[in-house]
């Protein structure tokens, strides 16, 4: 994800209301110190990438996130960035023609994502998966806009 958030927002994320993250993240924020769990082990060792925020936000919101926040904020950018790679596929698909796993490839090699970070096999699975899933809402939704037939004879 640290490769992700480096391409989309570059070394140092500025906190702000203007995108889908700062708002997340703002809504998380508290002014209410928590103290750190010593009995919490970290899954695995990870990299962090560095947020910034300005005095105005830190005075108003708080500065605070406890563990649970913190590991729900990294599934929350897991499930953005993976909606990123969704969005781009289908694109690449309607688009260029390609199919959807060539737009995943594509979408990785230009974040400078590695197989070794993410397979992009992992990728194509979930998103046929999220097709599948999304396919009845997709068929309701465009039945709301047929256009319907007038009852009126002449």
């Amino acid at each position: 994800m640290k490769k992700f958030m480096l391409k989309s927002f570059g070394e140092i994320y500025e906190l702000t209301k203007n995108d889908h993250l700062g708002i997340f993240i703002i809504a998380m924020l508290s002014k209410k110190f928590t103290e750190l769990n010593p009995d919490i082990k970290l899954e695995r060792q990870s990299e962090y990438y560095q947020v910034s925020i300005s005095m105005n936000y830190f005075l108003k919101e708080g500065f605070s996130l406890d563990f649970a926040q913190k590991k729900l904020m990294g599934k929350a950018i897991d499930l953005y960035m993976r909606d990123m790679v969704y969005t781009h596929a289908v694109l690449n698909t309607t688009i260029f023609g390609h199919d959807n796993k060539q737009g995943v490839i594509n979408f990785c090699e230009a974040l400078d994502i590695a197989t070794d970070d993410i397979d992009p096999e992992t990728l194509c699975r979930d998103l046929r998966r999220k097709k599948s899933a999304d396919a009845p809402n997709l068929i309701s939704n465009l039945a709301q806009f047929q256009p319907k037939k007038s009852s009126v004879s002449v």
